[in-house]
Order: structure tokens, then C-alpha cells, then sequence
């Protein structure tokens, strides 16, 4: 549920009445994991998926009965085996928690919004049938205010990080340029790296075009224990690069943790592409996933390295 928080926020300020089916058990191949959900409002609204089919549909009968008051809240189960209708048709059987949202939920689904730490128990029938936790929101901070940063900060920032966008020039390092960002920073990147708040789970992107910033924003990110640094330009930018790290005494161990030229090679030519091709890397490198199509993997959908 808390993966619908911001949301599920703002339905609750609104004063709807909510119903929320929740994955609580997966086994075997399913579109999504234990903790994902779907919600239906008192007005017919729906946020979120148990499995972009026919479970959807049937999962958004049974809240709307539950907001009617014709049904109770419980516990249902879908496979794709025949037995259990409608059913999964990657195989999978699921069983998914359908009950009203209570104020007991609003909380955590608050902190969750906000990037915060945050714990939800669901229950049913006087017993936790599932809890979930969810680590403050991992960050990413992307050096340089262009356009290519405005569309990965809406990417990122959809996908549950704290975006942080930090550029010297006043003109382009505004909130409007960059909605989606949680802050938008005027200052050299370089100075503002060491105190953004990245760890181990963080992720660092230059996207600036300027030497001024390069090697400079990149030492300072590299000495950092963040969990991806990457840097846009060419192949021949990249060399310099190099040679500008190394003159900054920039080892080469830290130097093999840098993704440069970043993305993976998908044709991008928009920004939006090109930021397509950079989200994709960080979630490969993040997911120590190939990066190869699906077609041609012969690895699990839903497994390791798919």
C-alpha cells in the first residue's frame, strides 16, 4: 500500500472513503510483488495494479462492493492454474487483503509521502496478515539544470526517489523548471554533494555541461560511499575526464565505480529518451541485472537478472 502514498494522501485530504486490495502472498511468476495494491474511492477513482489483467477487474468488483457495504473485507485468492477464477496468466497464484483504509493507515502512508522511514500492519480477522516496511526514500541528486535533468527528475521522482537538482545559475535552478524535485538547489554542485544525504542507495548523475563542474562535482561524488555515480558526454569527453580525475587524485578503484558515458545504448536522441536510457542503467546497475531484452534472455521474467 505504501507504494501508492502520495496518492492515497491526497484521496484521505479529500475526504474520500477508500478501499484498498493489497498483495499479501505471491507464489510462483506474478506481474507484482507482496505489498503492492490497488485502490478503488467512494466516487469510482483507482490508483495502482495487482496484475494489469483480469485480476485488476475482478479486484475492483469486490472493493466496490466492500464501499457499497455488500461485501466484508477478507482475504481472496487468484491463480492461473483454473482452479481460482479469473486467474494469473504467467502461472502465479496470489492472495490479495481487501478491506476499507483506516485511520490506523494514514500515518505511515503520510511519512511514506514524504520520503520518510515508514511501518504499516495490515490486519485481518484479529491477526497481521502482512507488514510493510519501507526505508526512507532513497536520493539522487542530478548536477546541472537542463533538460535532460528535468526529464530524469521526473522519472526518478515517480519512481519513489528524493530528487535533489543543484546548478550555480539562478535562471534555470528554479522550482518551476523542475516540479518533481524535493529541492532545487543554486550552488556549485561540487560544494553541495557532501551534503546531500547519499548513501550506499544513492545516486549521483552530471548532466551539466560544464568543465567547471566535471571533474571537480565527480571527485567530490566518488569519494562518497554512493551507491551510483554517473556522468553524460561523449566518448571522447569521457577520456578527458579521466585524465582530469586522475590529475584530482582520483584512484583507479574509485574510477571503475564511475558510469561514464551513462545509459544504455537504446537510440536516445530527446532528453527524455536520454533520460529513459540513464534511469535505465541505475536500476540495471542497481538490480546487477544484464540490461538485455527480455527476448533475448532465457532467465525468468520475474527472477534475478531478468
Amino acid at each position: 500500500m505504501l507504494d501508492l502514498a502520495h496518492d492515497l494522501v491526497a484521496w484521505v485530504e479529500s475526504g474520500r472513503r477508500i478501499a484498498v486490495a493489497t498483495l499479501v502472498d505471491v507464489q510462483g511468476s506474478a506481474p507484482r510483488t507482496v505489498g503492492s495494491s490497488l485502490a478503488v474511492a467512494d466516487d469510482g477513482a483507482v490508483l495502482g495494479s495487482l496484475s494489469g489483467g483480469c485480476v485488476d477487474g475482478a479486484v475492483h468488483d469486490r472493493c466496490r462492493e466492500l464501499l457499497d457495504g455488500t461485501a466484508d473485507p477478507g482475504v481472496e485468492a487468484y491463480d492461473g492454474d483454473g482452479g481460482l477464477a479469473p486467474g494469473l496468466t504467467c502461472g502465479g497464484r496470489v492472495q490479495v487483503l481487501v478491506q476499507l483504509l483506516g485511520p490506523d493507515a494514514v500515518e505511515p502512508l503520510r511519512r511514506a509521502a514524504a520520503g520518510l522511514e515508514a511501518r504499516l500492519e495490515l490486519r485481518h480477522a484479529g491477526r497481521v496478515v502482512h507488514v510493510e516496511h519501507r526505508p526512507a526514500a532513497p536520493r539522487m541528486l542530478l548536477a546541472g539544470a537542463t533538460e535532460e535533468a528535468a526529464a530524469l527528475c521526473t522519472i526518478a521522482s515517480a519512481a519513489g526517489y528524493r530528487v535533489t537538482v543543484v546548478d550555480p545559475r539562478p535562471v534555470f535552478a528554479t522550482k518551476e523548471r523542475f516540479p518533481g524535485a524535493a529541492e532545487v538547489v543554486c550552488a556549485w554542485p561540487q560544494e553541495h554533494v557532501a551534503d546531500a544525504g547519499l548513501d550506499e542507495r544513492g545516486v549521483a548523475v552530471l548532466l551539466a555541461h560544464d568543465e567547471r563542474v566535471d571533474a571537480p562535482f565527480l571527485a567530490a561524488a566518488l569519494a562518497l560511499p554512493i551507491g551510483f555515480v554517473g556522468a553524460m558526454g561523449s566518448r571522447r569527453t569521457h577520456s578527458r575526464r579521466v585524465d582530469a580525475l586522475r590529475e584530482l587524485g582520483v584512484d583507479d578503484a574509485a574510477l571503475e565505480r564511475l558510469h561514464s558515458p551513462v545509459g544504455l545504448r537504446l537510440g536516445a536522441t530527446t532528453p527524455f529518451d536520454t533520460a529513459v536510457s540513464v534511469y535505465a542503467e541505475v536500476v540495471a546497475s542497481r538490480s546487477s541485472a544484464t540490461g538485455r531484452p527480455l527476448r533475448d534472455d532465457t532467465a525468468p521474467v520475474h527472477g534475478a537478472g531478468a
